[in-house]
């Protein structure tokens, strides 16, 4: 079955239209959810990014011995 560029061009804007709508939807509420759980995020920044390097070096490590392992 084949469609016309002028039908598959409307149903296509309207999936990216649907899928633009929603994702914005989504965002904005996580994102104003996330803020009222967590509320003032600027004096958990360092504490976080320091957690988050933290814990990629402890995988690269586990991954790292574990590779030395098997050579």
């Amino acid at each position: 079955m084949r469609m016309g560029p002028y039908k598959y061009f409307l149903l296509q804007f309207i999936s990216c239209l649907t899928w633009a709508c929603l994702m914005t939807f989504l965002g904005y509420f996580f994102g104003f959810t996330i803020k009222e759980l967590i509320g003032d995020i600027k004096k958990y920044e360092i504490p976080i990014a320091i957690g988050i390097v933290i814990t990629g070096f402890v995988i690269w490590i586990i991954k790292d011995v574990k590779k030395r392992r098997n050579l």
